[in-house]
């Protein structure tokens, strides 16, 4: 199964986990890098069947002394996403 998502980007670059059923504990079945640009974002995740919870998690790609210079900052805006064959 694949995973398409459509996103502004903000300026900075980060990962996108797809996580289901609980935002702290749930299953990760894929994740995608963000660019610092407008574009079109996608994964490969694991199919999974039934009806589940989706969770996007978003984290910044930066650390140590210039992670705080983007501390708090939106990584960026999701406009649409997809999930397809």
């Amino acid at each position: 199964m694949e995973f398409s998502a459509k996103i502004r980007g903000c300026g900075n670059k980060g990962k996108m986990k797809i996580l289901i059923d609980d935002y702290h504990t749930g299953e990760e079945i894929g994740a995608c890098d963000i660019g610092a640009d407008n574009g079109i974002v996608n994964a490969v995740v694991k199919s999974v069947t039934g009806r589940h919870s989706v969770y996007f998690v978003f984290e910044d790609g930066y650390s140590g002394y210039f992670g705080e210079f983007f501390k708090g900052r939106p990584i960026c805006e999701l406009e649409s996403f997809v999930f397809h064959k």
